[in-house]
């Protein structure tokens, strides 16, 4: 009878390509001299010897795993871009208190 692989620990039934790779990058693989480590340390291993080569992209996914992403800056609306300002008007229905 064939095993069934659970998924990992606090994971969603909707990400399932996420879990598959956990469980992967989980295995140990032997490396070229014989040392036994897990395949998720190799894998950061090439990532920070690309970077250290000079791969921007490498250097940039490092410092927004380590760091974080750098949020991106909400602004107003460009001039000439079609978009004016939000204008807000308050309309009260009602009794109006008299005027002075």
């Amino acid at each position: 009878m064939a095993t069934r692989r659970t998924r990992p620990k606090g994971s969603k039934p909707d990400k399932l390509m996420r879990d598959a790779l956990v469980l992967e990058l989980n295995e140990v693989a032997e490396e070229a001299d014989g040392v036994v480590t897990k395949k998720l340390r190799r894998v950061a291993r090439a990532l920070v010897e690309k970077a250290m080569s000079g791969d921007v992209s490498a250097i940039k996914e490092i410092n927004d795993r380590v760091d974080g992403r750098v949020p991106q800056a909400v602004g107003s609306p460009r001039e000439g871009d079609g978009v004016g300002p939000l204008v807000v008007e308050i309309v009260r229905f009602g009794p109006q208190a008299p005027a002075e």
